[in-house]
């Protein structure tokens, strides 16, 4: 994702950014809700290397838009055709998509 697009999906969703680089002993992770970084801010974790954003509870604060979603199964299933997309077109990065309450992966 772009930097933008991930400012804007901070603003309709509870957001969790965990990241790790090659070189350190452990990652860090920072959770955003209504685009504001949630206290205490970045804390260190551990992680596996690299970045895994989640993204829960999209649109919660937006009731127009809740409205004008259709059947769970029907906007998971958009979802779905997006991320694989997505993952079919970008190599050297993965994409995991799971349906809440989910162990198993879909994408």
């Amino acid at each position: 994702f772009r930097g933008e697009a991930l400012c804007s999906i901070s603003f309709v969703s509870s957001m969790t950014v965990t990241t790790m680089t090659p070189e350190a002993l452990h990652g860090y992770r920072v959770a955003y809700k209504d685009s504001e970084m949630e206290p205490p801010g970045p804390k260190p974790v551990a992680a596996v290397q690299g970045t895994t954003i989640t993204v829960e509870d999209l649109f919660y604060n937006v009731p127009t838009r809740r409205k004008a979603l259709k059947s769970a199964a029907e906007e998971y299933a958009r979802v779905l055709d997006v991320v694989s997309r997505y993952a079919v077109y970008k190599t050297g990065c993965g994409f995991c998509c799971k349906r809440q309450g989910e162990a198993r992966a879909d994408v």
